[in-house]
């Protein structure tokens, strides 16, 4: 009988070293896995840094383990959970079907999910929600201790050109300081950011990453505050956790700020200065602005919505000078179109009439929507309590084993006392966490079939909106859009998590039941 081809995908930690011994601890955790299922054979392992909400695109390994899956290398990925895989519901779906479509599964082995089965998408699907929502949580908790640092003026991010943070504080870096202090001095004098840069380039002296200055590195130094000794901060906010999407605060108002925080490099009369300046060469430079034959403008509906199907840019709106509006890919806006030959722009009119044909649709199949997902609804009822406390049961399983084998490793002295006592109680304590949830499985079922019971109420109401289409709703219910041309779109909407409606030369495509995220 033909064996299943069997790899393994780990996300290892990020510490050097630390990073050999994690994966090899993974390897023989899969290897042992597969030795156990004579119908497996092994081919190799990949592993990425597990840096919590990396985008699997930034992933090397696991971008490689696509390629080779689609080449036909191998026929089944282990791996340990679904948060292990992907950072979202939308990630784990879209890559598990991708794999799917080149003939490969994924068997996630501590959550007992297999991509194969039948029921592997919906239970995977429940999973990567309530993994989500976490995720939710500990942002928010986060975000809650983030701004108490501000408020205690502790200082967070990467410290500025000419500072560096040593025992929690910031201190000068003269060498750089100096440097902080001609550019200064220079813009005083009437050179422009510009020269500046090309100055402090012919001098030989580098920025912080390394490389040639630029322009627009200037013009941030002079107004950094942190160069008089103040400490500003909050003056972006994340408005996605998922993709970590971040916008400026308008408001200073909202900024958190600690005045004559750290010692100063540029004193404050001369910061001061330096404002006045940049407001006075700006209002010269507005005067004698010259007038181009379109503009772009973030003041729309889609803005941040509409993104590319070849190379993933967001597009730009575009304005012209007889008031039309369309949308580029910004790729081949800014890099010419050899860059991203295949992109199409697309009128701003002809966006709003396909998602009003998007809306007339969902209006014809609100029965069928509804039906579909209380036929989830039923199916997550038979299966949650058995699937759910097998899960546990196989992690406290797994803990056992690891317990033993961290015993033989201490009995055989390949571990010192230090480490064997660690690793033991993250066991044991782990190991506690389980047994509670074990005891609460009951009252979590009852939850997970809450919110899908929500989630259909939540359905019903949007829908109803759907009737009378305003830019405002399109707004709130849009969440992207990815265009390949001008008549073949995927429409992301804000119904039950996000549902990607297909629409190509004026015909809609709904996902099925498994193919909802």
């Amino acid at each position: 009988m033909k064996k299943t081809r069997v790899v393994f995908y780990a996300r290892v930690s990020k510490d050097t070293e630390e990073q050999l011994h994690s994966f090899e601890a993974q390897k023989k955790y899969f290897e042992e896995f597969i030795s156990r299922n004579k119908d497996m054979v092994f081919i190799r392992g990949y592993a990425d840094e597990g840096i919590s909400g990396v985008n699997v695109k930034k992933r090397k390994q696991f971008q490689q383990m696509i390629e080779d899956a689609k080449n036909s290398e191998f026929d089944l990925i282990l791996t340990k959970e679904v948060t292990r895989f992907a950072r979202n519901t939308v990630d784990t779906l879209v890559n598990t079907r991708l794999l799917l479509k080149y003939n490969v599964g994924v068997l996630f082995t501590t959550d007992n999910i297999d991509t194969r089965s039948n029921d592997g998408e919906l239970r995977l699907s429940l999973m990567a929600m309530l993994a989500q929502e976490e995720s939710r949580k500990i942002s928010s908790r986060v975000n809650w201790a983030t701004k108490r640092n501000y408020e205690n003026g502790v200082a967070h991010g990467t410290m500025p050109y000419g500072y560096k943070r040593e025992n929690g504080k910031i201190v000068i870096v003269e060498d750089e300081a100096k440097v902080v202090q001609q550019i200064f001095r220079l813009y005083i004098d009437g050179y422009g950011t510009r020269r500046i840069a090309n100055t402090l380039n012919e001098q030989g002296y580098y920025n912080a990453t390394g490389g040639e200055w630029l322009p627009s590195t200037i013009r941030g130094m002079l107004k950094n505050r942190k160069y008089c000794g103040d400490l500003v901060q909050g003056m972006s906010k994340t408005i996605d956790f998922l993709e970590k999407k971040r916008e400026v605060v308008k408001d200073e108002s909202q900024y958190y700020v600690c005045v004559s925080h750290h010692d100063a490099i540029i004193d404050k009369q001369t910061f001061e200065y330096v404002q006045q300046l940049q407001e006075n060469r700006k209002s010269i430079n507005d005067k004698n602005e010259v007038k181009v034959p379109f503009k772009y403008s973030n003041q729309n509906i889609f803005s941040n919505k509409i993104f590319c199907g070849y190379c993933n840019a967001s597009y730009r709106r575009i304005k012209r000078k007889n008031d039309s509006i369309y949308y580029k890919c910004s790729t081949a806006d800014k890099k010419k179109r050899v860059f991203c030959p295949e992109s199409e722009n697309i009128k701003e009119e002809a966006l709003k009439d396909i998602i009003k044909q998007t809306a007339q649709y969902f209006k014809v199949n609100e029965e069928d929507i509804i039906r579909q997902f209380e036929d989830v609804l039923k199916e997550i009822e038979m299966d949650l309590d058995e699937d759910s406390i097998q899960g546990i049961e196989e992690k406290i399983q797994s803990n056992r084993s690891k317990l033993e084998k961290l015993v033989d490793l201490y009995m055989e002295g390949l571990i010192d006392k230090e480490i064997y006592f660690h690793k033991k109680e993250e066991i044991e304590k782990e190991t506690y966490e389980l047994n509670q949830k074990m005891n609460m499985t009951s009252q979590t079922q009852v939850s997970v079939i809450q919110k899908v019971k929500n989630l259909i109420e939540t359905i019903k109401d949007k829908l109803n909106h759907w009737r009378d289409m305003s830019d405002t709703l399109i707004k709130e219910l849009i969440y992207k859009i990815v265009v390949y041309s001008k008549e073949k779109l995927d429409i992301y909407i804000n119904v039950a998590s996000y549902q990607k409606i297909s629409y190509e030369n004026g015909v809609f495509v709904l996902p099925n039941v498994s193919e909802m995220e």
